[in-house]
């Protein structure tokens, strides 16, 4: 089983070698880690090891590990530790308690490695308590049981410490047993496992689909969070102000049209295509149901990802891309594409992906992105009134959608201008606000209201 740094390659390789028994089938058991690790230290990309150390190495939660283990195990078992202290600690605790149980590491005391593994093939161990010893390399077809007990920062760590226990044996079924904490850390794991995009709202989205036993997955295997493990998820997820409304918007527009709506016009809703909370505008796409070709995604991914952050990309760059399928830019549209070497390459004034897009996928999503980052490029004098205009204004106490406000001031609706909470037309202040708050996932302790015909609290 190849690993690959790509999340959704990796997952789709594992699920394709379960469907294909190649691989063990597994039941995964999320279980809630009631350690706090708002109260653990977090260093540039993990925890403090010693105080997660000490945090993890206790009674309470060894104890806890012990329930799991009686509750959830099917054949030896391999459980993974974040030190030596805690190895040999959970190997101890659970000896004491009449389990054949040893730790193995690189420091002085380990059981001896090839031995072990041998004997926890044999049946002779009930558990081995490893650290960072068996993410891969390790053959023991009879390995039933895997133990996460440690935070994990690295999703490919997690996948490797899952596949020890996938190897093939026939009427297997590998029992996975997962803690979950109060950290977004977990979620790396998370989204590796229930095929999510990089942000909140995809995943958000794939475990309500999980907890409703919508997840489709390979014959044999199931996914289960306790309920504990259920609400301290959706806290970490917990939806960001106009998140719903984006998603809302965009059913609708569907159902309106009878196609999704494209980046551009989704700017034109007042929305920044580019911070849906799921990621890149098409990880967004994908998860709103329509189809992505997930090829051609990874074929410009970085390229997508420029395309939709990079505020300094000129005007004559993203003309350039919107060339990309017919491969005629102007001379000096061809001279702006070389900011994007080198995913892109030319003959002549003919522009092409240097990536195989035998259908124009992966073209057609570089020129959507490029026709909206078009589209919302600041336009100073078409968002200023001209001199001497004078605009009848809104009407007093009519309801006006965000792009139907600069029109009535003499000016152009632009997303990048427009999608802010004041807008400065020459010595002209515009205050936007909404009043009716109740969809609101964040603001909606405002109390904003008028005081009279001409007074309001903001």
């Amino acid at each position: 089983m190849a690993l690959c740094c790509d999340n959704l390659v990796y997952q789709r390789d594992l699920f394709d070698g379960i469907e294909a028994g190649l691989l063990s089938p597994f039941r995964y058991m999320g279980v809630p880690d009631e350690m706090d690790y708002a109260q653990i230290p977090w260093r540039p990309t993990q925890f403090d090891p010693e105080a997660l150390e000490a945090a993890l190495a206790t009674e309470a939660r060894a104890q806890n590990a012990l329930d799991q283990f009686h509750r959830h195990r099917d054949g030896p078992a391999i459980g993974f530790c974040c030190s030596v202290r805690h190895a040999e600690f959970m190997a101890a605790f659970f000896r004491d308690r009449g389990l054949r149980a040893v730790a193995v590491h690189s420091g002085p005391g380990s059981a001896p490695r090839a031995t072990s593994l041998d004997q926890l093939g044999r049946g002779e161990i009930d558990i081995l308590f490893a650290v960072d010893m068996f993410n891969e390399g390790v053959d023991v077809p009879a390995i039933g049981t895997v133990m996460m007990l440690r935070p994990t920062e690295s999703v490919i760590l997690w996948l490797q410490q899952l596949g020890r226990g996938l190897r093939r044996v026939e009427g297997k079924v590998l029992r996975v047993i997962d803690y979950i904490g109060n950290h977004r850390v977990f979620l790396t794991k998370l989204r590796a496992l229930l095929d999510a995009g990089p942000g909140d709202r995809s995943l958000a989205l794939r475990l309500e689909q999980a907890v409703a036993g919508q997840m489709a997955l390979p014959p044999g295997c199931s996914v289960t969070y306790d309920l504990r493990v259920v609400e301290i998820l959706r806290d970490l997820l917990r939806p960001k102000s106009g998140m719903e409304d984006l998603e809302a918007q965009y059913r609708d527009f569907h159902l309106r049209h009878g196609r999704r709506p494209r980046a551009a016009e989704v700017a034109a809703m007042g929305f920044d295509p580019a911070r849906t909370g799921h990621g890149g505008w098409f990880d967004f796409v994908r998860d709103m149901g329509d189809p992505v070709d997930g090829r051609a995604l990874v074929t410009v991914a970085d390229l997508l990802r420029r395309v939709e952050r990079d505020r300094s990309l000129i005007p004559p760059a993203l003309e350039a891309l919107r060339h990309v399928r017919d491969g005629t830019p102007t001379p000096e549209e061809g001279r702006a594409f070389w900011a994007f070497e080198p995913l892109l390459s030319a003959s002549g004034d003919h522009l092409r992906l240097t990536r195989p897009d035998p259908d124009g996928l992966a073209a057609a999503m570089l020129v959507e992105l490029a026709e909206w980052r078009l589209g919302t490029m600041p336009d100073h004098e078409a968002d200023e009134p001209p001199a001497g205009f004078t605009a009848a204004g809104p009407d007093l106490w009519r309801e006006y959608l965000r792009e139907d406000i600069p029109p009535l001031f003499g000016a152009r609706f632009s997303p990048g201008n427009w999608n802010a909470g004041i807008v400065r037309l020459n010595n002209t202040l515009i205050l936007l606000t909404t009043l009716k708050k109740g969809g609101l996932t964040a603001g909606s302790h405002y109390e904003d209201h008028f005081l009279g015909p001409d007074q309001m609290q903001w």
